[in-house]
Parts: C-alpha cells; structure tokens; sequence
C-alpha cells in the first residue's frame, strides 16, 4: 500500500487470521499496519497502525476521506459483516509509518486527481496553494486498495521536484504549517493549552517534522480545557496552576534539561542535525531556546529526546544517551502519578526503553 512496504500477510481471511489479534505477534522494535478490507464495502477500509506490539492507532480511509476511529468502532464493523473480510500486513519503516499516521491529523490543503492534467497545469496548483513545509501524498489506484507514495517537503521547490515524478493519481497536499496554526488557534480560543502534533516524520528527523489534526495524540500531554480561568484579583494570592498547565510545564522543563545536555556535549558549535530536528518539530526559529516554544507536549518531548540521541555524533552519543536515561528516570519517578492520571506513563517507560536498547 505504502511505496516502499514489505507485504507480510496477503490477503488472508479474517476468520482465520483475526487483525486485532495479529499485533501481540510482532517484535517489540517493529513498525507495521495493518489493512483490512471489507467484501461490502470494496471502496473503503480500515488501517491499523502498530507499533511494537499493540495498535497505536485505528482510522478508516476512502479515496476522497479518512477519519479516526476507536478499537469498538473496528470490532463492531467486524462483527457486523461476519468477519468477511481480508487481512493485510505490512512492515514499514518508522519514517514512513509516521508520516503517514500524520496525514490522518490534517486537514488536506489540496486534493485533486491529476490524469488530465499537464504539467504546467499541475505546476499551478501547487504553486497556488501556498504550501511550503509539508507532506505531498500521491495514491494511484490499485486492487484491492490504492498504492500510495509519501514525499517530505520543507519549499516549494522540493515540493515541485517530488511532484514531478508523478503523472496519473490523486495528489493530496499537506501543509504542517497552516494546519499547526489553526489548531494552535482553535486551541486559545477554548482557552485550552496547546495540543499534540502527531507524527513525527522520521524523515524530517534524521532529515523529520514532527509531528496534527483532526483531533489531539493519545499521548497528547493535556487534554483542552473548557474555558480560561479568571485572573486573579489584585491583592489576592494567585491560584494554583491546573493540572493541564503543571504537566505542559513539567514536559517544558524535561526539554530544557535535555536541551542544556545538548549544549554540554557541543559547546563550540551546535550540530546541525539537531538543531534542524528541534526547529522542525517545535516550529521554533531559535531551535534551543525553550521557552521561546508555544506547543510542548509528551509525544514531542519524548521523540525529541529519542531522536536527539540517536542523531547526535557517535562519539557523543554515549554521555548525552546516559544524561538522557537519568532524565527520563527521574521524570517517572518523582511524576509517576501526575504521569499516571494523565494515561502517558507507559509512554514515558517506552521511551526509557528505546533510550537504553
């Protein structure tokens, strides 16, 4: 389905291989999906997306839509055809597993069927659409679901040469930057704090954006309030900060202790690679200055961390990997509840892991 994906299962029956049991069956280490295709319902299916062993997220797609859904919303279709239907499985790499989860968090900026289009018609569009810094999307049909290919972009020029290599399909077009501003903005409207990003791009990463939005990440670090509170009055002490509020400023400074390892380990002169992954996924011109970043939250700070260590010289990778593991120890151990009450514990201990294989 995915350009580049190794097909592991094909096609088996559902009544012999159950999809919402297949997950407990991969490695720990492994990034995968799922498809499922319904003989109803040949023109729309269900994707879900795996990550180690258990499911990180199920969404159903169609050429033209694509929406979230929950784990009783896939048993109950399931139940209701009779388990006719056929089962996929895919192992993908990270980049492309994320980048394409993140799509199902944005809202399109673009999405037209290109066949009878020449180039420079093509050309056009994408230039009119504005977007500099995004996903482009191209899905070309295919039985029994479409076969899609994924491209990064961070100009227009990028975004034109990636274009270039398709002539027939639909081009849909993701803009990172115009979806992020709006749900920042949706977000101080409600007067909640600010929300998750999904995906993070490996791509963007070791070359990765991050990570948008239909709706806010499992482990997005706070849900939205539903309203501000009232300033204190003069003279009054100041109340308490929320429990959303402590957890983003406790996300916060579990960024800045990361932030001030990288500066220990480079001190004359800031490696480029990290500098772009922290500009990329906090939208933050000056990449390592914490409090100048709007939106901190749980999936960014732990893949930040992740990634950060994993891209960091080979010779540095050492100290800053063992500063990185007493940081993410500390930060479950003196939170644990706080971590707890809002369900991201498990992803605090997933990223420990990952830091210490």
């Amino acid at each position: 389905m995915i350009a580049g994906a190794l097909e592991i299962i094909c096609g088996v029956d559902a009544g012999v291989v159950n999809p919402l049991l297949l997950p407990a069956t991969q490695g720990e280490e492994k990034f995968a999906y799922i498809v499922i295709t319904y003989d109803d319902f040949p023109e729309v299916f269900d994707i879900l997306f795996v990550r180690g062993n258990h499911v990180a997220e199920y969404v159903c797609i169609h050429h033209d839509l694509r929406a979230i859904l929950g784990v009783k919303s896939v048993e109950m279709l399931l139940l209701a055809c009779g388990m006719r239907c056929r089962v996929y499985l895919f192992s993908v790499s990270r980049q492309s597993y994320e980048r394409f989860l993140r799509t199902f968090y944005c809202e399109p900026t673009l999405n037209v069927v290109i066949d009878r289009l020449s180039r420079n018609q093509i050309s056009g569009l994408l230039m009119d659409s504005g977007c500099r810094n995004g996903i482009l999307e191209v899905d070309r049909s295919g039985l029994p679901f479409p076969q899609i290919d994924l491209a990064r972009f961070h100009s227009p020029e990028e975004l034109l040469h990636e274009a270039s290599r398709f002539r027939r399909g639909r081009i849909i077009l993701y803009d990172l930057e115009l979806n992020s501003a709006i749900r920042q903005r949706a977000e101080i409207l409600q007067g909640g704090v600010a929300g998750s990003d999904t995906d993070l791009d490996s791509a963007d990463l070791p070359g990765d954006a991050p990570l948008s939005a239909k709706g806010s990440e499992k482990d997005s670090a706070a849900d939205p309030s539903t309203g501000s509170a009232p300033s204190p009055q003069v003279g009054t002490p100041a109340s308490p900060p929320r429990e959303e509020e402590e957890i983003v400023f406790l996300f916060r400074n579990v960024l800045k202790e990361f932030i001030e390892a990288v500066k220990l380990q480079y001190p004359t002169r800031l490696d480029r690679k990290m500098n772009d992954l922290l500009c990329r996924v906090f939208h933050c011109p000056a990449a390592f200055e914490p409090d100048l970043i709007v939106e901190t939250n749980l999936a960014k700070v732990l893949t930040v961390i992740e990634l950060g260590v994993e891209l960091a010289w080979t010779r540095k990778r050492k100290l800053l990997k063992k500063r990185a593991l007493e940081i993410i120890k500390n930060l479950y151990e003196t939170h644990n509840e706080l971590l707890r009450s809002h369900g991201v514990d498990a992803r605090v201990q997933d990223c420990y892991r990952t830091l210490e294989s």
